[in-house]
């Protein structure tokens, strides 16, 4: 068995929907925000996987494996791709 065969949550579908509609609806009650009950696993699993790549810096190999994507597409832009990794060389200074 493969890491990509290995579910990062031991749940079934139905559970996991159960889960996101139930957030959304509670999300939509403390915030007024009706977004919120629009909101669908592939929704989380987005932004789950941009976070990882962009905030926490993980390889996005890795994060593809883990969220069972294709390919791979960095929504920021060449100039904050590039302080960012200006950034990392600062503390060498």
């Amino acid at each position: 068995m493969t890491l990509a065969d290995t579910p990062l949550v031991d749940r079934s579908t139905r559970t996991i929907r159960r889960w996101v509609t139930t957030a959304g609806e509670r999300l939509y009650a403390d915030t007024g925000d009706d977004g919120w009950t629009s909101s669908r696993p592939p929704d989380l699993r987005r932004t789950w996987g941009t976070l990882l790549v962009t905030r926490c810096e993980v390889e996005p190999g890795l994060v593809m494996e883990w969220g069972g994507w294709e390919d791979y597409y960095d929504e920021r832009t060449p100039r904050e791709r590039m302080e960012q990794r200006r950034s990392k060389l600062e503390v060498l200074d």
